[in-house]
């Protein structure tokens, strides 16, 4: 499955659902963790790992998230290929 998500700060990212490390709703926001496919190097003594990446969604109540949630995993449940996260 691919995420579709668009946000004021990264504008439109599509994500592999194989990348994505953690979806998590609190309150009006859902923050989604995924591998970026960028490769961090900056640790001399560690090898290479991949950077996240992460999105973060605002709505106007908490009824929203709730809402995109539950189709959200009525679309894994039912084998979707696609999904958007959004307003």
């Amino acid at each position: 499955m691919l995420l579709f998500t668009s946000n004021e700060d990264n504008g439109r990212v599509i994500i592999p659902l194989s990348r994505i490390y953690e979806i998590e709703s609190q309150g009006r926001r859902i923050r989604i963790a995924y591998e970026s496919g960028e490769i961090d190097v900056s640790i001399v003594d560690c090898p290479p790992f991949p950077k996240l990446g992460c999105v973060v969604l605002t709505f106007d109540t908490e009824d929203e998230v709730d809402k995109v949630m539950r189709q959200f995993y009525k679309a894994c449940r039912d084998g979707a290929r696609a999904f958007y996260f959004g307003k």
